[in-house]
């Protein structure tokens, strides 16, 4: 009916957004900047957001584009694994058979990122999803294979995606050390009441829909109803 109507082609609200149909608000281009940055520099970024604002799609849009022989993409998202299970889970995700014993698993995860770093000249990037969930003896794990070269350079990128109440996680003093790590804090915001028409009439363009259908009023109403969250 809907496709009648509108002559729509494709669902224009769903969940598999191509780059060329990503809609770039001022958060999202100030996102997307401190991305490029992070992984020209390497080191640990965390993107946090409310549920819905696009935290999971920002990190898959910012990596997408990347060379394929020259970045190898590793994400991870299920944060309720125990520690060796998330290493294992960690050690696949490198083409690692993971040997048996959580030592072994650390040191074969180790050595590949030095060999693809300087054999293969591959730059690794960890992206790990649902972070707020991780238990805070995983996140010192993740901090301690960080540590390479006794602690003078940084070998890969990691990506870290959560909800805001991840940043008071952080502060516990058990996380500390971890939080020092962080070297950059993005935050993605919900739509503005003034980008929420442009995002509509943007997302309804990629449906092939070139014709007016939300006023302002309405644009604004949803807005409201949304709280700015796509």
């Amino acid at each position: 009916m809907l496709n009648e109507i509108f002559g729509i082609t494709k669902n224009p609200f769903g969940k598999e957004i191509s780059k060329e149909d990503i809609f770039v608000s001022g958060s999202w281009k100030n996102a997307l900047g401190k991305i490029d940055m992070l992984i020209k520099y390497r080191g640990m970024g965390v993107i946090t957001g409310e549920a819905g604002t696009g935290k999971s799609t920002l990190a898959r849009i910012a990596t997408s584009s990347l060379n394929q022989k020259a970045f190898r993409i590793a994400y991870l998202c299920d944060a309720t694994l125990s520690e060796t299970e998330f290493l294992k889970t960690m050690a696949f995700s490198l083409g690692i058979e993971p040997p048996f014993g959580k030592g072994r698993v650390i040191r074969s995860i180790r050595e590949t990122l030095i060999d693809l770093n300087e054999t293969q000249r591959i730059h690794t990037i960890f992206v790990l999803d649902e972070v707020h969930l991780l238990k805070s003896s995983l996140l010192e794990q993740i901090r301690l294979l960080t540590n390479f070269y006794m602690d003078s350079r940084d070998i890969f990128t990691t990506i870290l995606i959560s909800q805001p109440y991840f940043l008071k996680k952080l502060s516990l003093n058990v996380n500390l050390p971890f939080k020092q790590r962080i070297s950059y804090f993005i935050k993605l915001e919900s739509l503005s009441p003034q980008d929420t028409l442009p995002y509509l009439t943007h997302r309804l363009k990629s449906a092939k829909v070139l014709h007016p259908v939300f006023s302002e009023n309405l644009a604004n109403a949803i807005h409201q109803a949304a709280q700015g969250i796509p």
